[in-house]
């Protein structure tokens, strides 16, 4: 946008009318510009799926960064298996929120199905390793069982995470 052609000038100075137009337009191009995506560190009009899919992956990591930081600050289990199991349930609380936070962020277009099936297997891990940690004291055979079923799952979870990219939450 530029100065209209119309646009008087007088003693030196653009008439009132011109320079209205003028200001007008360079504040709607100051904020249409931003909202369109065109400006920035992408030089495309839309953002690409790959962009979009990039984004997603770095907030998921970040959240998975965030919870994984403070699962590596609680103590590591040691002691009596109640010990043991209480911190274990302490790892598995905080995962679910993890998982909760990961679900609230919006995922790329076309992905919501893939996305959504990965937390929910990720989830189904972390309950099977939870109940795992519940039945420990009272039904150890049950507590293994559940413990095999969790690794198995989350194994293939993991796996599934890699290769969507969210590697921070497969660790």
């Amino acid at each position: 946008m530029g100065i209209s052609s119309r646009s008087k000038v007088l003693d030196g100075r653009w008439c009132r009318r011109g320079l209205r137009r003028w200001a007008l337009g360079t504040v709607v191009l100051c904020i249409a510009l931003p909202l369109t995506g065109c400006v920035g560190a992408s030089s495309s009009r839309a953002p690409s799926l790959s962009n979009t899919k990039d984004r997603y992956v770095a907030r998921i990591n970040a959240i998975c960064r965030h919870y994984n930081d403070l699962q590596g600050q609680l103590e590591q289990p040691s002691g009596s298996i109640e010990a043991q199991a209480a911190t274990a349930h302490r790892v598995n609380l905080l995962t679910f929120r993890k998982i909760a936070d990961a679900r609230r962020v919006q995922a790329p277009p076309g992905d919501q199905r893939v996305t959504e099936s990965l937390l929910d297997d990720f989830e189904r891990a972390v309950r099977l390793a939870d109940s795992s940690t519940r039945l420990v004291l009272r039904d150890p055979e049950k507590a293994t069982l559940a413990a095999r079923k969790a690794v198995l799952l989350m194994d293939r979870v993991a796996l599934r995470l890699n290769s969507y990219g969210l590697k921070t939450c497969a660790q």
